[in-house]
């Protein structure tokens, strides 16, 4: 007999995290500070999730997530930053196998830099839809 399937809608709450150096600004000359000049930074961004479907039946188990992320950066300056995550997951059904599908969605991202330090956090919802065979 062959079973039928059908999309189910997936999704998960994503907290990431990440940390960068920056170079250092050049030195104040007497009383005048330099012109504050912006700093080029990449950073990796890091965080873990779990997807489910609202029935907690379809779900990925502890997915890890990590999204590059480049921008300028002005001393003193507050940095917030969109960023598209995309994840491949595999789901499992009532303990099975099932299918696995892309986990995309956007997230902010921000942060104040510290001396030569940016520290950046953010979260939000990643989602996709999955096909599932029914069980018998």
């Amino acid at each position: 007999a062959v079973k039928a399937g059908r999309y189910v809608q997936v999704s998960g709450y994503v907290t990431l995290n990440g940390s960068a150096f920056l170079p250092m600004q050049p030195a104040p000359i007497g009383n005048n500070p330099p012109p504050a000049s912006p700093s080029y930074t990449s950073v990796t961004l890091t965080g873990w999730a779990t997807f489910s479907d609202s029935s907690g039946q379809v779900t990925s188990g502890n997915v890890s997530i990590s999204v590059p992320a480049s921008f300028w950066v002005y001393p003193n300056q507050y940095v917030s930053q969109y960023v598209n995550p995309n994840v491949y997951v595999q789901f499992s059904y009532k303990g099975r196998p099932a299918g696995s599908a892309s986990m995309t969605g956007g997230l902010n991202v921000s942060g104040w830099p510290s001396g030569t330090y940016l520290s950046l956090s953010g979260s939000g919802t990643l989602s996709g839809s999955v096909y599932v065979a029914d069980a018998d």
